[in-house]
């Protein structure tokens, strides 16, 4: 008795180890914004699937940067600013944004109000030569291990950048920092030197920007792992063996 009873108490500290496992990682599969009606699915879609076949891993500390460069200097097929609302302001909806991952499945986040956001500069951009919408990285939050920041890239408008205050990296640069150099950036289009304004710009950009990283403190291991469940199997099998056994004496 108490032979089995010590070695029932090690297989449920097992099982216990098993089903509370660290994750380490998640793989991003697709990434959406929907702004109104405009939808983009830049990432995981239009005949290219830009985070790979099986999806792209980070791990805890890890920068996966979203954004685009033009196949030519007037084709930037992620400027969500110049996307405008039907009537007023007040009937805007603000953009949403829906990461999916192997371990999570789709979560869903909301830049700011329909009058106060990032990727839709609010709904203000006159889309003329000079008006930028830099922005630096604002951080929406942290949903089942995804932690998501947009901010927006402009370097080839002309008044002055808003970004000033944007972090790491170079003040005024009209990009959100941490950028370029970071774990995994990827660019959409081929990049573009001509038409840049402002100093030491290497690409042009005019694009929004997603900034993803894996949060293990809000990734909840809802549900046991394969061997959790095997070894959980086994413990009750032996617990009923055991019962018929005493039983049956």
């Amino acid at each position: 008795m108490k032979t089995f009873a010590k070695s029932f108490g090690i297989l449920l500290a097992l099982i216990s180890l098993a089903v509370s496992a660290p994750v380490h990682a998640i793989t991003i599969t697709g990434v959406e914004v929907d702004i109104g009606t405009t939808v983009f699915t830049n990432w995981n879609g239009n005949g290219a699937n830009h985070l790979g076949a099986s999806g792209t891993s980070i791990t805890a500390g890890q920068n996966l940067i979203l954004t685009q460069n033009p196949t030519t200097p007037s084709d930037f097929n992620f400027d969500t600013s110049d996307v405008k609302c039907a009537g007023s302001v007040a009937t805007c909806t603000a953009p949403v944004i829906k990461v999916t991952t192997v371990e999570r499945g789709t979560v869903v986040f909301v830049d700011g109000t329909p009058t106060s956001n990032v990727l839709h500069d609010n709904n203000t951009d006159p889309v003329n030569g000079s008006h930028t919408e830099a922005h630096a990285w604002t951080l929406l939050g942290s949903l089942s291990g995804v932690k998501l920041w947009v901010g927006y890239a402009d370097d080839t408008h002309t008044d002055p950048c808003t970004d000033a205050a944007e972090g790491a990296g170079t003040a005024g640069n009209c990009h959100p920092d941490p950028w370029q150099g970071t774990f995994d950036t990827i660019f959409l289009g081929s990049p573009v030197t001509s038409g840049c304004l402002r100093p030491g710009s290497t690409s042009c950009f005019d694009a929004g920007a997603l900034r993803i990283q894996f949060d293990s403190t809000t990734f909840i291991q809802a549900t046991p792992e394969p061997v959790s469940i095997l070894l959980l199997g086994f413990g009750l099998a032996g617990l009923a063996a055991f019962r018929r056994y005493r039983a049956s004496r």
